[in-house]
């Protein structure tokens, strides 16, 4: 702004005028006194101004010389430590351990799981493999022994029956029923019938030996001894029974890697609830051979005949056996015991000749059905059917035009000029029985060339059964079954074939 000419008011008069230039001239004047006092505060303003920035260069000068030193020092701090630590303290690992030092047990923790489930792969590996070894080379461990007896207990009712007193002996030392190894047991099983069990653990050759059961109750007192050998290597031998037609089985011996220790007289014997029986065997380590035991199986030599006395019905069959056979009957699939309703008995009448008679007392139309007399010895078995109807107070015998089958012995005849065999099997039975040829476990069908199957029919319901094998060698060595049946019954018979491997 360009200012000319100044008027000076003062209480509101104008008391002094003229330009800037004029008015500074005028001594004491108002407007020149303004004007020094206004240069007058400029001028310590700068000199205030010059004073603080003086000040604060220097304070910035010590702060920097401050910091500078404490620079110094820090770096000399850090040396000096750097220079104190091991060289062990330097690796990688530890230094990551002292950064995350209040973490490191939990880091410890999980490198021990880790380490952990690494190794449980191959240590589950090695473990099953001894399992797997040890049960390649195991011997038995356990055997268990059971008898079942029935006591009669004085005459008294089987609710009222003592619970027998049993004692256990080895080669006359008495065992103790508190012993780890030798486990005794016995329990009732029906009626006054008891299951008594002696369980051996951790077998070894020191339990061989003779055991002797002595059986005790008020009535009586019974004995029974068995003798246990130690068998040899498991493996060694494989044992397994296969059912057949009829409520009938066949059971086998396999042994593995034959020598000459496995010579001998072998004892078969099968038990069930109802009785028990046994066949022998003798193994002869020749070429591989084995005898079927001498004798006659059980065979029915008539039909069922049927007498009654008052309301008691028996039913008699006479048959042929050598040895004497064990007898069972069912009726209608079920098991018949001698309680007083029924009574089965085996007598012998000469000889190798038997009659069976099954006793029903109390006649009722319940006693209807069918009965099968099961005979069985070391040598074969023998099935009857029996159909008994009831009415009234009368029994009578039906489907009394058929008899069961009924086996010779078989005869075998070799013709080395053809390098054939035949088997012969005669039986009787009415009706006509089905055969069935069997070769171990497996059945023999008609094949060009090998076998030929033939069927002749003879007078008095007798039949004449023949298998041929054809082109005969080593590998036809083996026991062949023929198995017959028809409504009243079935038998079979065994035939122990021996091809020598010249003869082939």
């Amino acid at each position: 702004m360009l200012i000319i000419y100044i008027y000076v008011l003062d209480k509101g008069s104008v008391i002094e005028e003229g330009t800037h230039e004029t008015l500074l001239t005028k001594e004491g004047g108002k407007y020149q006194t303004m004007v020094k006092m206004q240069q007058s505060v400029k001028t310590i303003n700068t000199q205030d101004g010059l004073m603080n920035m003086a000040k604060a260069a220097v304070e910035d000068k010590e702060q920097i010389l401050e910091r500078v030193r404490l620079l110094s020092e820090t770096e000399a701090i850090d040396i000096n430590r750097r220079a104190s630590i091991p060289a062990r303290e330097k690796s990688v690992f530890l230094r990551l351990l002292k950064m995350n030092s209040p973490e490191w047990i939990f880091i410890l923790m999980g490198c021990f799981v880790c380490l952990l489930g690494g190794l449980r792969g191959p240590v589950s590996s090695i473990l099953f493999a001894k399992i797997i070894n040890n049960f390649n080379d195991c011997k038995y461990t356990i055997l268990s022994v059971g008898v079942d007896l029935s006591l009669d207990d004085g005459g008294y009712e089987l609710q009222g029956a003592s619970k027998p007193h049993v004692t256990r002996f080895q080669n006359e030392a008495k065992l103790t029923t508190t012993s780890i190894k030798h486990k005794q047991t016995i329990k009732l099983a029906t009626g006054n019938n008891y299951d008594v069990t002696l369980e051996i653990t951790d077998l070894s050759p020191n339990d061989a030996g003779t055991y002797k059961i002595v059986v005790k109750n008020k009535a009586d007192e019974m004995k029974m001894m068995l003798l246990l050998h130690q068998l040899p290597h498991s493996g060694h031998y494989l044992i397994y029974c296969d059912p057949l037609p009829n409520n009938a089985y066949v059971a086998c011996l396999e042994i593995n890697d034959v020598n000459a220790s496995d010579a001998g007289k072998y004892k078969i014997p099968a038990k069930n609830k109802l009785g028990d029986s046994n066949t022998h065997i003798q193994l002869n380590i020749e070429g591989i051979d084995f005898k079927l035991p001498e004798g006659i199986e059980p065979s029915f030599l008539n039909k069922p005949s049927i007498k009654q006395d008052a309301k008691t019905a028996t039913v008699q069959i006479d048959i042929i056996a050598d040895p004497s056979p064990s007898l069972h009957w069912t009726k209608d699939g079920k098991e018949l015991l001698n309680v007083d309703k029924v009574v089965t008995r085996i007598e012998r009448k000469g000889g190798n000749q038997y009659t069976i008679s099954l006793d029903i007392k109390n006649l009722a139309s319940s006693d209807s059905g069918v009965y099968k007399c099961t005979l069985s010895n070391e040598c074969g078995t023998a099935v009857a059917n029996v159909v008994i109807k009831v009415a009234g107070d009368k029994a009578n015998l039906e489907q009394l035009d058929k008899l069961a089958p009924a086996f010779e012995k078989p005869k075998t005849t070799k013709d080395t000029k053809q390098q054939s065999i035949k088997i012969e099997c005669r039986c009787k039975g009415k009706q006509e029985p089905k055969v069935t040829w069997k070769k171990e476990k497996t059945e023999i069908k008609e094949t060009a060339n090998k076998y030929k199957i033939t069927k002749t029919k003879e007078a008095d319901d007798t039949y004449l059964f023949i298998l041929e094998i054809l082109s005969a060698t080593s590998t036809d060595t083996g026991v062949y079954k023929i198995f017959a049946k028809n409504d009243a019954g079935d038998s079979q018979a065994l035939v122990n074939l021996t091809v020598d491997a010249e003869a082939s």
